[in-house]
């Protein structure tokens, strides 16, 4: 993940990591943009990109919150989505749109033209539905499926 994306998921403004990290404002935009537009990293950029995503995932709901909230800043000039197509969670990096949700990322698409402030009031009750969801689907006659479902809303959990 480069400073870029770690600073969109933590939040922080480009002064606000300056201050984090006791360094230029303009310093911090000149790592950004050198990402951007020739794919190069400073490995000072990067010590601050890891240590930004280390401080902004305390919990698997904050995560999800945070993926949510990308997911609608980076969707926001869309009129719509593609109901055939999944929207979902994906590792460090926020979102992931797929055809077939192949990384087994967790849906984010009911934020799509949400605003901030309603991603994060409903988010925990959508996550929590997931695992609900999870543990109403499973059959408890097949001690297999059992083991499978508990070992995935363990992953959601911990």
């Amino acid at each position: 993940m480069n400073l870029v994306e770690a600073r969109k998921l933590s939040g922080l403004s480009l002064q606000q990591v300056a201050d984090r990290y006791n360094v230029s404002k303009s310093s911090v935009y000149l790592w950004e943009r050198t990402e951007r537009e020739k794919g190069v990293s400073q490995p000072i950029a990067n010590l601050i990109a890891m240590d930004l995503v280390r401080q902004s995932f305390p919990t698997k709901i904050d995560w999800y919150t945070r993926c949510c909230l990308l997911f609608a800043e980076d969707t926001a000039d869309r009129e719509q989505l593609n109901r055939q197509l999944f929207y979902t969670t994906y590792e460090l990096n926020g979102w992931r749109e797929t055809l077939h949700n192949e990384h087994g990322g967790i849906d984010v698409s009911w934020a799509f033209h949400l605003d901030p402030d309603e991603i994060k009031a409903k988010a925990t009750n959508e996550f929590l539905d997931i695992v609900a969801n999870e543990l109403d689907n499973v059959d408890v006659n097949d001690p297999e499926d059992v083991q499978d479902c508990l070992r995935y809303v363990k992953s959601l959990l911990v």
